[in-house]
Formats: structure tokens, sequence, C-alpha cells
């Protein structure tokens, strides 16, 4: 119902007051991160801003699907399904790509890494090596045990530390992970034809993105919360 709002309101206009204490109820109290990720994705089409209400944790009990980095990103918790044996255990992952912002707060910023104006403008320009120090600045600024450290070969690379999926830290998604989150769903299927039009709703493609990057999150999100998971800005996997 959250995300069927945005289609009474052009995106940028003041939204009825009815319609903005709906999204400001998800914000404060919503425990899913797919209904939280909804109300966050009428205050971006409103051009309102996130509220400070949605930068803490949940407040409406557990058990609950998101939570906040030190850095204000949102991490939503994803659970596969049992008995799957690529990913034994639960896992979190950001609800957007990482922001400039986000990520020049937390390393200092390299030759080539960019971004856009504005707070969520997705970082660009970045390799592998960057991504692991982004995860180990974040483990290290919450007290959890960093995934990576230099290589023994002394040539600048750095590796994952052993038995690192197991670790408390921040670290790159596998690929099974990233599969699975990106889907949005458990279910694997065929989309039929008919839905393939709808994927401009939640996705940047040629038809919607004119061939230009874009802030994240401004489309709406998958069903485990996620946006801009299978367009906008490409990932790291490991």
């Amino acid at each position: 119902v959250l995300l069927a709002l945005r289609a009474y309101t052009p995106a940028g206009q003041s939204p009825p007051g009815a319609h903005l204490k709906a999204a400001e109820d998800a914000l404060a109290q919503a425990d899913d991160a797919y209904l939280h990720s909804a109300a966050e994705s009428l205050y971006r089409h409103w051009d309102l801003g996130i509220p400070e209400i949605a930068k803490g944790v949940p407040t409406g009990g557990d058990p609950h699907t998101w939570f906040n980095a030190e850095d204000g990103s949102k991490m939503v918790i994803i659970r596969p399904e049992p008995g799957d044996e690529e990913i034994p255990h639960p896992f979190a992952i950001n609800s957007t790509p990482v922001s400039f912002d986000r990520y020049k707060a937390m390393v200092p910023v390299a030759g080539g890494i960019k971004g856009g104006k504005g707070p969520f403008s997705p970082v660009r320009g970045l390799n592998l090596f960057h991504a692991m120090l982004y995860c180990n600045a974040l483990s290290e600024a919450e007290g959890l045990e960093p995934c990576y450290s230099p290589s023994p070969d002394g040539f600048g690379f750095w590796e994952p530390k052993p038995g690192y999926l197991d670790k408390t830290g921040y670290r790159v998604p596998t690929r099974a992970e990233m599969t699975l989150a990106s889907r949005g769903t458990h279910i694997e299927c065929a989309v039929p034809a008919e839905v393939i039009d709808l994927i401009d709703n939640y996705e940047w493609t040629r038809r919607n993105s004119d061939n230009q990057f874009h802030p994240a999150g401004a489309l709406r999100p998958n069903e485990f919360g996620l946006f801009d998971s299978l367009s906008n800005y490409s990932e790291w996997l490991f």
C-alpha cells in the first residue's frame, strides 16, 4: 500500500497529510525491512530526506530484519532457506549501494574514487581493495573482527582472513548471497513477459535511466527491502 502512494503525488511535491503520516509511522515502527524501505522510498520520492526516526534500530519489537551500521547504512538481514549449502547462515547486506559521503567518512579517498552530489550518490571507481578497506574500517568502528588483512606476499594486496565468512565483521558478499539478495525472493522462477515491463519501477534500465547513474534508492525496493540490487552500479563480490 505504501508503494502505491507514489502514484498519487508527483515526484518532488508535498504529499497529503494522511500519506505522510503513514510513511512516518512505518519509519518509526516497522521491524520488517521491506515495509521500512517502502516508507524510505516515499520520502525520497517526495524529496523530503530521511528523518532521524529512520536512522536507528527498529522500535516495534523483535525479531526485526534490518538495523543501522555505524556509518548510517541500513543493513537488511536475509535468512536463507533451511538446508541451503551455499548460504549456511543468515547475513546482512546494505539496502543501497554505499554512498560516496559514507565511504569517504570511513576511508581516505584515493585517486579515481568519486561520487555525484547529494547524500544518496553512490561511490564510484572502487576496486576490490577499496571495498575491503571500507569493510574493515566499518568493522573496526563497531568493535567487530575485521574480515581482511594484508597478504603476506608484500605486494600491497589484501586477502580474506581464514574463516572470514564466520567472522562478525563486514565483508564483500559472496556470489550466492548477492544472487539471493538481488532476486528479492527465495523462489526461483521464470519471469512472465507481461511482468518485465514492471522492472522500470524497481531498476534502472535503458528505457528509464537516460544512460546515466542515479541516486541510490530513488526507485522501489525489492521484497527483501533492497534498492538498486540489479542495476545502476556494479557490485563487488568475493
